[in-house]
C-alpha cells in the first residue's frame, strides 16, 4: 500500500466514524481537470481534499481547482495526514 492510499483510508475511516457524507472521485472523461480526490459535506459546507504524500506537489490544475472552488465558497483541503482534514473542521 502507498503512502497517499494509507492516508486516504485514514482520512475515509474518520470521516465515517464522524458520519460524514463523502465520496470519492475518479478522475477520467468529463471530469473537471484538477478534481480533487475526494468531496464531503458537513453542516451546509462543502470540502474538497486533495491527498498529497509528505513531498507530493499539486499540479497546476489542481491548484487551479481547489483555487475556484474556494473563490465560490468551499473548503479546499490539502491533506498530507489525516490531521489536516482536522483541522479544517471536518
Amino acid at each position: 500500500m502507498t503512502e497517499e492510499t494509507k492516508i486516504k483510508k485514514q482520512i475515509k475511516d474518520y470521516l465515517n466514524l464522524k458520519r460524514v457524507f463523502w465520496w470519492w472521485n475518479v478522475q477520467g472523461l468529463g471530469s473537471f481537470r484538477g478534481l480533487p480526490d475526494l468531496m464531503a459535506v458537513k453542516d451546509g459546507k462543502i470540502y474538497g481534499i486533495e491527498v498529497k504524500t509528505e513531498k507530493g506537489k499539486l499540479s497546476e490544475n489542481q491548484k487551479e481547482f481547489l483555487g475556484t472552488f474556494e473563490a465560490r465558497g468551499g473548503v479546499p483541503v490539502v491533506a498530507r495526514k489525516l490531521e489536516d482534514v482536522i483541522d479544517k473542521g471536518l
